[in-house]
Order: C-alpha cells, then structure tokens, then sequence
C-alpha cells in the first residue's frame, strides 16, 4: 500500500467522508473507486468528469453497505440522471 497513494495531506472530506485519490495499481482491476462504508473513499487518480460520478456512487455504498451493486447504480443515476451510465 505504501508508495501508490497520493497522501493524506492531499486527503479531501465531502459529506464526512475522506476521499482519497490513489494510483489505478492500489484499485482492484475495473474498479474506478471503493469504500470501506464507514468513513473512507478511495477514487482512482485522473479520472476527470468520472469522479463525480463515481463519488455519488460510493457515497451511496456508504449510505446502505447492504444494498446491492444493481441499486446502489439506480440511486447514483437518480442523483445524477443526465450524465450517469450504469
């Protein structure tokens, strides 16, 4: 884990939550962003106008750990209904 992530000094908190950019090699392959769903958000550095997207979407993994990939991406897309891909 050393070595891939930004840092905490570049750390940012949004809704309570800290959200760390990191490196693609410290993300699972295909994953652009995930959460411990308590208090930490991991995003993959560089993703440009995906980051929202994918900060609303593990920001609602947080929201309800119990919920499903399927309706955490239907409540994702409601928050953000004109850019959203599922």
């Amino acid at each position: 884990m050393l070595g891939v992530r930004i840092g905490y000094s570049d750390a940012k908190i949004i809704a309570g939550m800290e959200v760390v950019e990191v490196f693609a090699s410290y993300l699972p392959e295909n994953v652009l962003g995930m959460t411990d769903c308590t208090n930490k958000i991991w995003i993959r550095y560089g993703l440009g106008y995906l980051k929202k997207h994918v900060l609303i979407h593990e920001i609602e993994h947080v929201k309800d750990p119990a919920a499903s990939e399927y309706m955490v991406r239907l409540r994702a897309k409601q928050r953000e209904p004109a850019h959203y891909v599922l």
